[in-house]
């Protein structure tokens, strides 16, 4: 009996060993092929994301070169982007912008957009491309200030 509890330990023990060895080899090579691979991922987020800005950016002469409608207090729909429409106002109809802008995010970032929105500076009217339950919910005249609150960019949006 005590030979082949022996044999069992040593046998558990050289595959135990063997295991541990074996982790270690590939604990190892998965950590060097990060530490590889780090920078260009770094690089690919960096290219990503100024090319978002970029894009974001022309959508600004799009904005200033739109014309303004006249809407009452309501939700609006042109062209699949909702319009919402907290007090009676002029509002700029972007939704060819915005779709525009939508199509090209979604090829930047593999369709991994969840919503575009424009927020007006009074937020008196917002363009939600889609618009969905909870931003219904939680929208109010002060629905940018929150957001720039939670995201932190006080120092940024002036």
């Amino acid at each position: 009996m005590t030979i082949t509890v022996n044999s069992f330990l040593k046998k558990t023990l050289i595959h135990l060993k063997l295991f541990t060895l074996f982790f270690m080899i590939c604990s190892s090579t998965y950590f060097i092929y990060n530490i590889y691979n780090i920078e260009k991922l770094q690089n690919m987020y960096i290219t990503t994301l100024n090319n978002v800005y970029s894009v974001a950016r022309r959508f600004g002469s799009f904005y200033n070169n739109t014309e303004t409608v006249a809407l009452n207090k309501g939700t609006y729909v042109f062209n699949g982007v909702s319009v919402v429409v907290k007090t009676a106002t002029n509002a700029k109809i972007l939704s060819t912008g915005i779709t525009k802008l939508r199509s090209k995010i979604n090829q930047l970032t593999n369709n991994n957009i969840w919503t575009v929105a424009v927020f007006e500076t009074a937020s008196d009217y917002s363009h939600f491309d889609p618009l969905r339950p909870a931003y219904l919910k939680g929208y109010d005249k002060t629905a940018i200030n929150t957001i720039v609150k939670n995201e932190d960019l006080m120092d940024t949006y002036r």
